[in-house]
């Protein structure tokens, strides 16, 4: 969102890590037929928590969640077990369960990875997150009932459609630049 008021404004491209594609090691590791979809819910910094525990089987769906949760679910897995930083299984993973906030977004889209986003409209900065997510056909709207039943094939099969438009994630190399520029001397 632009800052209109400010008159020295610059814009820069998005800051965001990219990981290593480990898909094969996971199945590995998980012991998952290649068929099945994995996702990793990562509902941000605030604590929250979804009923993965009460969610359905036999939906060829895989889930990695937080440790603390400790759930105990044929399909679904501690991010421990992986043995991976969480980038990494970002980009592993086929869409990433969470919520619009900077870093998931951005994240997701430097690494082609769908967001299966769970509305919040009271967040400010959700529509310029949606704005930029449907840009890069990055984005799966999860319904409220989908988080209670945990009937989630349709929204996946959805994410497994879509042809993420990654991004460049220059912006910090971007940023150091402008202010290596504000470092110099005249002497320089």
């Amino acid at each position: 969102m632009p800052m209109t008021f400010l008159d020295n404004v610059q814009t820069i491209g998005p800051i965001a890590r990219r990981g290593r594609d480990c898909r094969q090691q996971l199945n590995k590791t998980l012991n998952l037929p290649e068929d099945t979809a994995l996702i990793l819910v990562a509902p941000g910094g605030v604590d929250t928590r979804f009923p993965v525990g009460q969610w359905p089987t036999g939906q060829n769906i895989h889930w990695l969640v937080s440790d603390h949760w400790q759930v105990q679910h044929p399909d679904v897995s501690p991010l421990s077990k992986t043995g991976l930083m969480f980038t990494d299984l970002l980009a592993s993973c086929d869409a990433v369960l969470g919520k619009c906030g900077y870093g998931t977004v951005v994240e997701c889209v430097a690494n082609g990875t769908p967001l299966l986003y769970v509305p919040r409209p009271e967040w400010p900065e959700e529509n310029s997150l949606l704005d930029w997510l449907a840009a890069h056909r990055a984005a799966v709207r999860v319904e409220p009932e989908w988080l209670e039943s945990g009937v989630f094939r349709k929204p996946v099969d959805q994410a497994l459609g879509l042809d993420v438009e990654a991004c460049a994630c220059n912006g910090a190399e971007q940023l150091a630049g402008i202010l290596a520029g504000f470092l110099k001397t005249k002497d320089d």
